[in-house]
């Protein structure tokens, strides 16, 4: 009985403990900060930037002309409270990756690699 009472006792910290900071963790995703990019819920947030000027931004940066590039993957994304455009290209032999802000237009995120 003593050692089934230890393992009550352990159990309910142990859920306790898991409710709690997934209380925080919902909350943190929910209650993020507004402006600069970020929304307070993602069902609440719009891109300001349309897809095309996400590509336009991409494409000027990297140098690229837009009839040269094979496009592997394009989306909007809601990651870590930003709301995102992410794009992969290829051009030639280089590989393309950009992460651009939906709000602003702001590039996030340039990588290039040649393979």
């Amino acid at each position: 009985m003593k050692k089934f009472n230890m393992f009550l006792i352990a159990a309910s910290v142990a859920v306790a403990s898991f409710g709690f900071s997934g209380i925080a963790a919902a909350d943190d995703d929910f209650y993020l900060r507004h402006g600069n990019g970020r929304c307070r819920h993602e069902s609440r947030c719009e891109a300001k930037i349309s897809p095309a000027d996400a590509k336009r931004i991409a494409f000027n940066h990297a140098g690229v002309d837009t009839k040269d590039v094979r496009m592997e993957s394009f989306e909007l994304d809601w990651d870590d409270g930003w709301l995102k455009y992410e794009l992969e290209f290829d051009v030639g032999f280089t590989e393309y990756e950009y992460d651009i802000d939906a709000e602003s237009g702001k590039i996030l995120k340039a990588k290039r690699d040649r393979f």
